[in-house]
């Protein structure tokens, strides 16, 4: 014999039923636990869960469009360093008011 059939039956079932309660009530509890942590990473005033998943969906387009922007920009200034000559610069002193600049670029060479 098994042990839960020595258990009547409506006290196997609530139990059962006990078992699924907890685990939704647990799985729910961890919804409600992300969506806190997600509202309050994307500033959001909304208790409703729609409203919260679409402020997180417009925090992480806007993150998406600056990083673009910072990548963009990032790139056009490597290519704007690439157009700069690279220079060598020495400076000898002469006397105590004469100095002699040498200055030479790769693009005069």
């Amino acid at each position: 014999l098994h042990c839960l059939d020595t258990i009547p039956e409506t006290q196997r079932e609530r139990g059962m039923a006990c078992k699924a309660s907890r685990s939704r009530i647990q799985k729910r509890m961890a919804f409600r636990r992300k969506l806190r942590i997600l509202r309050t990473l994307t500033n959001s005033n909304s208790t409703k869960t729609s409203s919260i998943i679409v402020d997180a969906f417009i925090h992480i387009s806007s993150l998406k469009l600056k990083l673009e922007a910072l990548q963009r920009q990032k790139m056009n200034h490597i290519k704007h360093e690439d157009r700069l000559p690279l220079l060598e610069v020495n400076a000898e002193k002469l006397d105590k008011r004469r100095f002699v600049l040498r200055v030479r670029s790769k693009k005069g060479r």
